[in-house]
């Protein structure tokens, strides 16, 4: 059992390995973590979030993942017009995030590769916090965009709650 101080890690999967919707695969997450898993940092207590976690997978508010989904018709990113909006995208390149990704370039350097990311976030906790408050700060701003397209566009409307895909949970009796 892990104690309650540590942070757990946990796997990052994709049906499709070549798929760039991830930040990275399975196993360059991994060699990110175990590389420095000797460091203190993977045993203080770090706020992992939703929304870190979204980045990290790169299922969140991302056009590639919510076109995958069905939820969009393209990847195009609606914050700079890019034709592939990931997390990668976002977290590198996206224009629309140049002065938040300012702040993070500070506190962790210019590479923000996933590795060099995670590595930074486990060697100092403020290089952590830095990556959390810009993860925070930026899907904040892209699921508001989203509801208001969605509030715009009645055809792209989510389901009702309590359903699977169109499917009900069969009514006990009604055989």
């Amino acid at each position: 059992m892990q104690a309650p101080d540590e942070t757990r890690i946990l796997p990052v999967t994709s049906t499709n390995s070549t798929r760039r919707s991830l930040i990275c695969s399975k196993s360059e997450l991994t060699t990110s973590v175990s590389s420095t898993a000797g460091n203190d940092g993977m045993r203080r207590k770090r706020r992992v979030t939703f929304r870190l976690t979204q980045v990290l997978t790169g299922h969140g508010c991302f056009g590639e993942y919510l076109c995958r989904i069905g939820r969009e018709a393209t990847a195009v990113c609606h914050h700079c017009g890019a034709d592939q909006n990931d997390a990668h995208h976002t977290l590198e390149a996206c224009p629309g995030w140049t002065a938040e990704r300012q702040v993070l370039v500070q506190q962790i350097g210019r590479n923000l590769s996933l590795r060099a990311v995670v590595s930074a976030m486990l060697r100092r906790e403020s290089a952590w916090e830095a990556v959390v408050n810009f993860c925070e700060t930026f899907m904040v701003q892209k699921e508001t965009a989203g509801r208001a397209r969605e509030r715009a566009d009645s055809a792209r409307q989510r389901r009702p709650a309590g359903r699977l895909h169109g499917l009900q949970a069969p009514v006990p009796g009604a055989e």
